[in-house]
């Protein structure tokens, strides 16, 4: 059922190997009780898979900076704005959108941030404040088989490239650094 396939994807979280901050968000599963410490501290990207108690309104998996710090911020708007960085993340997301993954962020600016052209070739995502990918399914059969965890395994895989560019260019928030953990 759902809670084999949170059970799965948790190891395989771990086994992608991406991500300093991560959620696994699911009822009655707590990362912390799941995943090691250490293991913990060595994620940056988040990855999501999202149920409810037995899958009743399907499953969502995903993974990215839903939302971000102002610092966070500031490096991803810089690295979009450049165009080596940034032709690279709009061809990322382009593919994604093109596989059929769902591109979002907790909120989008209404115009251009100031300091960046109204008519920029990525605007688009420089309005953004925050860059996630997802695929989400309705409730069915195949929830409650192995092939669930091959659907959350193989949408993981797919939007790796993306959290490999958010990892690579904005990193964690630097409040989270000055924590201990």
């Amino acid at each position: 059922g759902v809670e084999a396939v949170l059970e799965e994807s948790v190891s395989l979280v771990v086994e992608i190997g991406h991500g300093e901050m991560m959620r696994l968000m699911a009822p009655r599963v707590h990362l912390s009780d799941a995943v090691p410490a250490e293991i913990m501290h060595e994620l940056e990207a988040d990855f999501e898979l999202v149920s409810s108690p037995a899958g009743a309104d399907g499953i969502l998996a995903g993974c990215g900076y839903y939302s971000m710090a102002r610092d966070q911020l500031e490096r991803f708007r810089a690295a979009v704005d450049a165009d080596a960085t940034g032709k690279e993340v709009a061809d990322v997301v382009a593919s994604l959108a093109k596989a059929g993954y769902s591109i979002g962020a907790i909120d989008e600016l209404k115009s251009a941030p100031r300091g960046y052209a109204k008519d920029h070739p990525r605007i688009d995502l420089i309005r953004r404040k925050g860059l996630m990918t997802s695929r989400q399914w309705k409730p069915a059969r195949w929830m409650h088989t192995p092939k669930a965890a091959d659907k959350v395994r193989e949408t993981w895989k797919g939007a790796a490239p993306l959290c490999a560019w958010l990892d690579a260019n904005v990193d964690v928030d630097e409040w989270l650094t000055s924590i201990a953990l």
